[in-house]
């Protein structure tokens, strides 16, 4: 029976957030940030992640001190108030159908588990190929993590 309530505990979205999301989540955030540490990084090169919550990617990445700049950029006000702070991090109050950013603007733009919460997910998409000089990164929950182009 306890395997079951356990499940379905873990299962609950509402679970998933705070110190069960991260713990849920745990394997897909360090897949991610391995391989972000595999890309070549220059000092002070830009990393935007699109949908970036309460910055655990910042978090994880200023840990690693890999000498990035971090840009990150959400459409919850209250998540971005909360969001992880440091000298190399900056955030971003946008809603992702409408980036305010320019073309070729960062070599690596990261999108963890936004797109399949958008109205239209292919726009978006279309729009964020135009961001990076070298990598985009996407993940999807629930499915073998990290999808590069």
């Amino acid at each position: 029976m306890f395997k079951k309530t356990y499940g379905y505990v873990l299962g609950h979205p509402s679970t998933r957030r705070g110190y069960w999301g991260d713990w849920y989540y745990r394997g897909r955030y360090e897949s991610v940030l391995e391989r972000l540490s595999k890309i070549r990084v220059s000092e002070g090169m830009t990393i935007l992640e699109v949908g970036c919550g309460r910055g655990r990617y910042a978090q994880s990445l200023s840990v690693m001190d890999c000498g990035y700049y971090y840009i990150g950029c959400d459409i919850e006000a209250k998540s971005l108030k909360s969001a992880y702070k440091s000298q190399h991090t900056d955030y971003v109050l946008c809603d992702v159908h409408h980036l305010p950013f320019i073309k070729r603007c960062a070599p690596v733009v990261l999108c963890s588990e936004v797109l399949e919460h958008l109205v239209l997910p292919y726009q978006v998409l279309g729009n964020m190929c135009e961001l990076p000089t070298q990598v985009l990164m996407l993940t999807f929950p629930e499915e073998r993590p990290l999808r590069m182009f």
